[in-house]
């Protein structure tokens, strides 16, 4: 293969040769695999020295649906800097099944540009004499991928329903803690490893600990974060959030586990949806629409622990900056006017650190007034009325003491 930058000036087409393979559509694993695809480019090849080779682009397990693909992209920006000018595909379909899109690169952008595209299974050459008949077959073939797409795409929908709702995991990657069983890749095992420290992340929030301390002290143990465990283990997908290069527990990571349903042996799938078969787009499903099935797995947590954590996230139990405990009245204060949550703020004021709790409602919105109180004066109210409450039991005590004496006189 040449490098872009080493191409003689003779070689008339600077070629970029492009392979696509997806399940999704459809695709035929044995006929269309990547390999197949190259042997194919590479047979036609043979013997055409009006091509130079400048480089490959695959796209595997990305979608034809539309044209968002990391290669595919890649390959359109050495089109645009006329670091290649010829395409070669096994076939149109291998370059997309969008019959909108793909008729548009083939009538509008390429003849624009100066591109050759050429679908040898397909007959297809973009610079070969126009036949009468290609005004009508090439446009037929495109819009017949396009149909195979969306058939396809409703078949693997129907079929990943079903396998929902019979409680079998329809996702690549399992929830930390767990891992997909041998012997049937729909079904999850406990990770031993990763599910202790989810255990220990649910008893240091029953602890009363913040999601950002739990973080902190996983960091500080040197506990691989969800993702590094992952890479580790030979998986491969992003994360932002990294510290010098290494992704680090955060509370976004320790919140995401807390709230996991998954740990309570309960599958729980659906929560998100791709809109249309032709786009990447993905909205959130309503809680009630995600798909529930009870005892599909080992639980890592009971469901009363888990019961509890969810009603402790509930609470505003943030931990206020610079101190390493929650306060003890979090989550149990409301607005009088709204019944919105109280929340913490703090404040400076000459060299002095104040306490104070405000209406979250007002926070959040303005619909309701700050209802500012300062915290000591609350635990003072709060103590006030636990001593008065304390006092009258004890009063009531001594009475029902003194009446039952005087009764059995």
């Amino acid at each position: 293969m040449l490098s872009k930058n080493k191409i003689s000036e003779k070689k008339k087409y600077r070629t970029g040769l492009y392979y696509r393979l997806s399940k999704e559509d459809g695709d035929k694993i044995e006929s269309d695999s990547i390999s197949n695809q190259r042997l194919i480019i590479k047979n036609y090849l043979k013997g055409r020295d009006e091509f130079c080779v400048v480089d490959e682009y695959i796209d595997d397990g990305y979608s034809g649906a539309n044209f968002d693909r990391p290669d595919f992209t890649r390959l359109y920006e050495d089109l645009k800097t006329g670091a290649v000018n010829c395409v070669i595909v096994k076939d149109l379909s291998r370059f997309g099944r969008n019959y909108i899109e793909v008729g548009r690169y083939l009538e509008r952008l390429f003849p624009m540009m100066g591109v050759r595209l050429i679908a040898i299974n397909d007959n297809y050459d973009g610079e070969a004499e126009k036949k009468n008949s290609d005004a009508i077959t090439i446009p037929v073939k495109n819009l017949m991928n396009d149909v195979y797409c969306r058939e396809m795409s409703t078949k693997v929908k129907t079929l990943l329903d079903a396998k929902r709702k019979r409680g079998d995991c329809v996702s690549n990657f399992v929830p930390y803690g767990y891992k997909k069983s041998l012997k049937n890749r729909s079904k999850l095992e406990i990770d031993e490893d990763a599910a202790e420290i989810v255990r220990q992340i649910f008893v240091w929030k029953m602890e009363g600990v913040s999601d950002q301390g739990i973080a902190d002290n996983l960091n500080n143990a040197g506990i691989l974060s969800p993702l590094e465990y992952r890479l580790e283990a030979g998986q491969h997908f992003t994360e932002n959030f990294k510290r010098n290069g290494t992704a680090v527990w955060n509370s976004k990571s320790v919140y995401r586990i807390l709230h996991c349903e998954t740990y309570t042996g309960t599958m729980v799938q659906g929560k998100n949806k791709k809109i249309d078969y032709r786009s990447k787009n993905i909205v959130r499903m309503p809680e009630k629409n995600w798909v529930r099935v009870a005892d599909m797995h080992p639980a890592i947590i009971d469901k009363e622990t888990y019961d509890k954590v969810q009603t402790l996230l509930l609470k505003d139990t943030r931990v206020a900056p610079g101190e390493n405990s929650v306060s003890i009245l979090s989550g149990f204060v409301e607005c009088g006017d709204c019944h919105g949550k109280m929340v913490y703020r703090t404040s400076n004021w000459k060299n002095k650190k104040y306490f104070y709790m405000i209406c979250k409602t007002y926070k959040t919105d303005r619909s309701c007034s700050t209802h500012n109180i300062s915290a000591d004066k609350l635990y003072e109210i709060v103590l006030n009325e636990i001593r008065a409450q304390a006092e009258i039991a004890v009063r009531l005590e001594l009475e029902i003491a003194l009446d039952s004496k005087i009764m059995n006189k």
